[in-house]
């Protein structure tokens, strides 16, 4: 039933989903403490959700962007906490059109100007999470890959990249919280991804192995074009993986970074199935997957409250 459901390119499907979708982000919001900072978090995460979706309900790189929506709407609501902080939600914001607009510069390769606009969004991101910096890796491999870069290109990202910056830095001179750059320094030190909940998401990453095990099996038989933008998400997701290992911390939210490409992975994989039965079944696992994460806490009160009757 609900394969049948986000198989429709339902309109008003989408529009309840999302509805439903944002009932219950606004239920785990906290509700003390409701400041600008609280407002512009909420805003740019929900913007970038926002993008991704209209983005997606045009592309030919998903054909059923109902399961695009379903599985990028459960993720990212399970770490939605990342809207608490404006500085990672502006970054979530700007990594995704940066990411965004790396595919569709697939389709005009001859217009360099892209590569201003995603130097002023890396530009942008880097100023509200230095770490994201390191994205610079996946557009420099993106470009030798697509063979898409010159001088000219160069010139160009590089003016896009430093007048955010120059601008951000006058501005903070002239407020007097230049303070703020100082923790640039301390961002940069190697904080090892350590929270201790990963494990609970162990699952997932075995779904991704073989749904990438399944895109390298029927690898001859794809589109070029969405073969590349396929590789384009991959080179996107293992560089967030990268980021987080080393700044991550404690920050579990931080998974929300992960969410638009785990999301395409798995629509392409749901949309190829032959078998209706086994699409159901793939959506369900996900989503008791997730679900059990997110109550997991909850679970291991239970499992240790049985085990300590049955020892009783």
């Amino acid at each position: 039933m609900l394969v049948k459901l986000l198989s429709r390119n339902s309109n008003i499907l989408k529009i309840g989903i999302s509805i439903l979708f944002l009932a219950l982000f606004f239920l785990r919001q906290p509700m003390e403490n409701i400041g600008w900072e609280r407002v512009i978090g909420v805003f740019f995460f929900l913007l970038s959700i926002v993008v991704s979706l209209l983005f997606f309900n045009r592309s030919n790189l998903i054909n059923e962007s109902g399961f695009f929506l379903g599985y990028l709407l459960v993720w990212q609501l399970i770490f939605s906490k990342i809207s608490l902080d404006y500085n990672l939600s502006i970054t979530l914001f700007s990594s995704t059109l940066i990411f965004l607009i790396v595919l569709v510069s697939e389709k005009r390769p001859e217009n360099k100007r892209f590569l201003f606009n995603i130097g002023v969004l890396l530009s942008l991101s880097v100023f509200f999470y230095p770490p994201s910096l390191f994205l610079s890796g996946f557009l420099i491999f993106t470009y030798f890959y697509k063979l898409s870069i010159n001088f000219r290109g160069f010139l160009l990202f590089l003016i896009g990249f430093s007048l955010p910056l120059i601008l951000g830095v006058q501005i903070l001179y002239i407020i007097g919280e230049m303070d703020w750059l100082l923790s640039y320094k301390d961002a940069f030190y190697r904080n090892l991804w350590h929270t201790g909940t990963l494990w609970a998401l162990l699952p997932v990453g075995l779904l991704l192995v073989r749904v990438w095990y399944d895109h390298i099996k029927h690898l001859a038989k794809q589109d070029t074009n969405k073969r590349h933008n396929y590789f384009i998400t991959f080179l996107y997701f293992l560089n967030w993986i990268l980021i987080l290992l080393f700044f991550g911390g404690e920050q579990i939210e931080l998974l929300a970074f992960l969410g638009l490409s785990i999301a395409i992975f798995l629509s392409r994989f749901t949309q190829y199935m032959n078998s209706y039965n086994r699409k159901e079944l793939f959506v369900w696992i996900y989503i008791l997957i997730m679900s059990g994460f997110f109550f997991r806490k909850e679970i291991y009160t239970i499992y240790e409250s049985l085990l300590g009757n049955v020892t009783l």
